[in-house]
């Protein structure tokens, strides 16, 4: 991977990283058992929903920030399953990616067959 692409990403993964930290909060986390049993049902669907989307957010900011620090470490598009070169196609898709699309199938297709 050349310098101007390296620069280019690294770019492209800042820019996504401030936009993911300038994203608003979810709503409010807190669970309040009033009403009904509906009303209360529906408070706790909005939590989950809730927490899911912080959860979410984390993982994107975690894996934006360690996509920049291999660009830093030189070991940014290379896969950490096998150490083969990510192709182009898919860091262009995924800037973020730590795997080729070959050890990803396998990394999903064994967390298929445990759930």
């Amino acid at each position: 991977m050349t310098k101007k692409q390296l620069t280019t990403i690294r770019k492209r993964l800042e820019a996504e990283l401030a936009a993911s930290m300038r994203a608003a909060p979810p709503e409010d986390l807190a669970l309040t058992l009033t009403g009904d049993i509906a009303d209360q049902a529906s408070s706790r669907t909005q939590r989950e929903f809730a927490a899911q989307t912080v959860n979410e957010r984390h993982r994107k900011l975690t894996q934006l920030r360690s996509a920049l620090g291999r660009i830093d470490s030189s070991e940014y598009g290379y896969c950490e399953e096998c150490g083969e070169p990510i192709r182009p196609k898919r860091i262009e898709a995924v800037p973020w990616a730590t795997t080729c699309v070959a050890c990803q199938e396998e990394l999903e297709s064994a967390l298929a067959e445990v759930a």
